[in-house]
C-alpha cells in the first residue's frame, strides 16, 4: 500500500485536497515536463477519489474552467478563420482574433491542446466535488 500525503491546492483556502502516493503510477511525481497540461492526471485522481473538492469551490472552478474553454475555442475558431482566409480585412478585426492568431503563431498547437485538456480538468471536477459534509475530518 503506499504511503499517502495530503496536499492542499493552493486556491486561498483549505476547500481543496489531493492525495499523492510515493511512486504512485498516476502520481504527481510523474507528470510529464513537455506539458503545461495535466488533464489525464485530474481525471485518475478524481476517479481514485484522491482529489477532493468541497462543493462551492468545485463550483467556481468549474465556472472559471468553462468561461476558459470557451474562450480557447473562440481564439482557435478565430485563427483557423484567420488562417484559411485572406487577411486584407475590414473592419478591423476583434481583439479574441488577434489574441487567436498571436499565440497560434508564438506557440503553434498550444490552443488546440488547451481545448483537449480543458474538459479533461472539467470533468475531474464534477467527479472530485463533494458536499462539505462528505469530506473527511481529520
Amino acid at each position: 500500500m503506499a504511503d499517502w500525503a495530503e496536499h492542499e491546492v493552493a486556491t486561498g483556502s483549505s476547500d481543496v485536497t489531493v492525495c499523492t502516493g510515493g511512486g504512485h503510477a498516476g502520481g504527481l511525481d510523474h507528470v510529464p515536463d513537455e506539458t503545461p497540461f495535466a488533464g489525464q492526471l485530474f481525471l485518475n485522481l478524481a476517479r481514485e477519489g484522491r482529489l477532493v473538492l468541497d462543493a462551492d469551490a468545485a463550483d467556481e472552478l468549474l465556472a472559471r474552467l468553462e468561461r476558459s474553454l470557451g474562450t480557447v475555442l473562440a481564439r482557435l475558431e478565430a485563427a483557423r478563420r484567420w488562417n484559411g482566409c485572406g487577411h486584407d480585412r475590414d473592419p478591423p478585426l476583434h481583439d479574441y482574433v488577434v489574441d487567436g492568431v498571436f499565440i497560434e503563431q508564438i506557440a503553434p498547437g498550444w490552443l488546440d491542446q488547451a481545448a483537449d485538456e480543458l474538459p479533461r480538468y472539467i470533468a475531474a471536477l464534477r467527479l472530485a466535488r463533494r458536499p462539505a459534509a462528505a469530506r473527511k475530518t481529520g
